[in-house]
Protein backbone atom coordinates (compact mmCIF):
# COMPACT_ATOMS: atom_id res chain seq x y z
CA UNK A 1 0.00 0.00 0.00
CA UNK A 2 1.25 3.45 -0.89
CA UNK A 3 0.05 6.60 0.83
CA UNK A 4 -0.10 9.64 -1.41
CA UNK A 5 -1.06 13.16 -0.37
CA UNK A 6 -2.61 14.66 -3.50
CA UNK A 7 -4.21 13.95 -6.85
CA UNK A 8 -0.97 15.15 -8.45
CA UNK A 9 1.07 12.54 -6.55
CA UNK A 10 -1.40 9.86 -7.62
CA UNK A 11 -1.09 10.90 -11.27
CA UNK A 12 2.70 10.72 -11.01
CA UNK A 13 2.40 7.23 -9.50
CA UNK A 14 0.02 6.09 -12.26
CA UNK A 15 2.38 7.38 -14.96
CA UNK A 16 5.28 5.65 -13.25
CA UNK A 17 3.29 2.38 -13.23
CA UNK A 18 2.48 2.75 -16.92
CA UNK A 19 6.18 3.14 -17.75
CA UNK A 20 7.33 0.37 -15.41
CA UNK A 21 8.78 -2.82 -16.85
CA UNK A 22 7.75 -4.77 -13.74
CA UNK A 23 5.53 -7.69 -14.73
CA UNK A 24 3.38 -7.25 -11.61
CA UNK A 25 2.67 -3.60 -12.34
CA UNK A 26 1.84 -4.14 -15.99
CA UNK A 27 0.07 -7.48 -15.61
CA UNK A 28 -2.53 -6.58 -12.97
CA UNK A 29 -4.38 -3.38 -13.85
CA UNK A 30 -6.72 -2.89 -10.86
CA UNK A 31 -5.84 -0.17 -8.38
CA UNK A 32 -7.98 0.55 -5.33
CA UNK A 33 -7.84 4.23 -4.42
CA UNK A 34 -9.07 5.35 -1.01
CA UNK A 35 -9.68 9.07 -0.73
CA UNK A 36 -10.23 11.12 2.44
CA UNK A 37 -13.04 13.32 1.13
CA UNK A 38 -15.76 13.76 -1.46
CA UNK A 39 -13.99 16.92 -2.66
CA UNK A 40 -10.84 14.97 -3.49
CA UNK A 41 -12.96 12.37 -5.28
CA UNK A 42 -14.57 15.12 -7.38
CA UNK A 43 -11.15 16.61 -8.18
CA UNK A 44 -9.83 13.22 -9.22
CA UNK A 45 -12.82 12.50 -11.46
CA UNK A 46 -12.40 15.91 -13.17
CA UNK A 47 -8.70 15.26 -13.68
CA UNK A 48 -9.30 11.76 -15.08
CA UNK A 49 -12.00 13.19 -17.37
CA UNK A 50 -9.48 15.67 -18.79
CA UNK A 51 -7.05 12.78 -19.39
CA UNK A 52 -9.68 10.83 -21.34
CA UNK A 53 -10.03 8.03 -18.80
CA UNK A 54 -13.32 6.16 -19.19
CA UNK A 55 -15.73 6.64 -16.32
CA UNK A 56 -17.98 3.80 -15.19
CA UNK A 57 -20.70 5.03 -12.87
CA UNK A 58 -22.33 2.09 -11.15
CA UNK A 59 -25.80 3.71 -10.85
CA UNK A 60 -25.96 3.52 -14.66
CA UNK A 61 -26.07 -0.28 -14.32
CA UNK A 62 -28.98 -0.48 -11.90
CA UNK A 63 -31.90 -2.45 -13.34
CA UNK A 64 -34.27 0.26 -12.01
CA UNK A 65 -34.11 3.29 -9.70
CA UNK A 66 -34.17 1.24 -6.49
CA UNK A 67 -32.33 -1.76 -7.98
CA UNK A 68 -29.10 -3.33 -6.90
CA UNK A 69 -25.84 -4.57 -8.43
CA UNK A 70 -24.71 -7.93 -7.10
CA UNK A 71 -21.04 -8.76 -6.64
CA UNK A 72 -21.32 -11.10 -9.64
CA UNK A 73 -22.85 -8.30 -11.76
CA UNK A 74 -20.06 -5.92 -10.74
CA UNK A 75 -17.40 -8.49 -11.58
CA UNK A 76 -18.95 -8.98 -15.03
CA UNK A 77 -19.04 -5.19 -15.59
CA UNK A 78 -15.33 -4.96 -14.75
CA UNK A 79 -14.35 -8.00 -16.81
CA UNK A 80 -16.30 -6.61 -19.77
CA UNK A 81 -14.37 -3.34 -19.94
CA UNK A 82 -12.44 -2.54 -23.12
CA UNK A 83 -8.93 -3.84 -22.54
CA UNK A 84 -7.43 -1.03 -24.61
CA UNK A 85 -8.59 1.78 -22.31
CA UNK A 86 -8.11 3.00 -18.76
CA UNK A 87 -11.19 3.30 -16.54
CA UNK A 88 -12.31 4.62 -13.21
CA UNK A 89 -15.22 2.92 -11.48
CA UNK A 90 -17.26 4.76 -8.91
CA UNK A 91 -18.73 4.75 -6.32
CA UNK A 92 -17.45 1.28 -5.49
CA UNK A 93 -17.63 1.89 -1.75
CA UNK A 94 -21.30 2.75 -1.87
CA UNK A 95 -22.06 -0.63 -3.39
CA UNK A 96 -19.51 -3.01 -1.88
CA UNK A 97 -20.11 -1.97 1.72
CA UNK A 98 -23.51 -3.68 1.63
CA UNK A 99 -22.20 -7.01 0.35
CA UNK A 100 -21.99 -10.01 2.66
CA UNK A 101 -18.51 -10.93 3.85
CA UNK A 102 -18.36 -13.72 1.27
CA UNK A 103 -19.46 -11.48 -1.63
CA UNK A 104 -17.11 -8.71 -0.52
CA UNK A 105 -14.15 -11.10 -0.41
CA UNK A 106 -15.12 -12.65 -3.74
CA UNK A 107 -15.34 -9.22 -5.38
CA UNK A 108 -11.91 -8.07 -4.23
CA UNK A 109 -10.24 -11.43 -4.84
CA UNK A 110 -11.61 -11.46 -8.40
CA UNK A 111 -10.62 -7.84 -9.05
CA UNK A 112 -7.09 -8.51 -7.83
CA UNK A 113 -6.81 -11.49 -10.20
CA UNK A 114 -7.82 -9.61 -13.37
CA UNK A 115 -4.90 -9.62 -15.77
CA UNK A 116 -3.96 -7.46 -18.71
CA UNK A 117 -3.64 -9.79 -21.64
CA UNK A 118 -3.46 -7.45 -24.64
CA UNK A 119 -2.62 -4.05 -23.24
CA UNK A 120 -0.01 -4.15 -20.49
CA UNK A 121 -0.39 -0.45 -19.77
CA UNK A 122 -4.11 -0.37 -18.97
CA UNK A 123 -5.39 0.66 -15.52
CA UNK A 124 -8.72 0.06 -13.82
CA UNK A 125 -9.00 2.45 -10.88
CA UNK A 126 -11.69 1.80 -8.29
CA UNK A 127 -12.41 4.90 -6.27
CA UNK A 128 -13.61 5.09 -2.68
CA UNK A 129 -13.81 7.96 -0.28
CA UNK A 130 -14.06 7.68 3.50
Amino acid sequence: MKILNSVEELLIEIESDKKSRSSLVSRYPARLIFLPSMNMLKDMVKTFDKLGVGKIELPDFLPHSDGWISAEDLIEIIKGLDNKKDFIILPLSEVARFYSGEDFSSLFNTISEIENKKNHRRNIDLLKYS
